[in-house]
């Protein structure tokens, strides 16, 4: 007579059944967590891109009114080369600026190359041309604002005070 918590063997021929199937969900398990592990360092790839692009925009935006600036106090400036070191912005590497001046009858006209970070084989290189009025850089055509409407700057903060 068995005992009643007694179970008889399983048949031979089924023993390594259990054992295939854990290890094929297993394999199936595998395939899919490194299939989301692809993708997610993928979409960081595409996102840190995207944040260079868009850093070399904004670079390239702010090298167009620097150089209007830089027009209104010099007149006869050329353009030049300028490196931007990464504690300056918010980045991966610095950013090299190229601007080129070439005056014509009305105006000049601006090329302003960015690229960043520089140096990799992958860095964004961004370029634009832009046509300014003499009108926007020259300081004896420029209006003249009203006192009134100039802030006047606070004593309590001075370039000193500030940390």
């Amino acid at each position: 007579m068995t005992h009643p918590f007694c179970h008889p063997l399983p048949p031979r021929g089924r023993r390594g059944a259990t054992l295939i199937a854990v290890l094929a969900a297993m394999a199936i398990v595998l395939v899919m967590l490194g299939g989301m592990l692809k993708i997610a360092l993928l979409g960081r790839r595409q996102f840190l891109k995207e944040l260079e692009l868009r850093q070399a925009e904004c670079l390239l935006e702010a090298a167009a009114e620097r150089a209007v600036i830089r027009l209104r106090a010099e007149p006869g400036w050329t353009g030049g080369q300028t490196t931007v070191a990464s504690e300056a912005i918010v980045g991966r590497g610095d950013a090299e600026v190229t601007t080129t001046v070439t005056p014509s009858d009305d105006g000049v006209s601006l090329g302003l190359v960015v690229e960043y970070p520089v140096g990799r084989p992958d860095s964004v290189r961004r370029e634009r041309a832009l046509r300014v009025a003499r009108k926007a850089f020259m300081p004896n055509q420029l209006p003249a604002l009203p006192p009134s409407t100039v802030p006047e700057p606070s004593p309590a903060v001075t370039p000193e005070a500030l940390p």
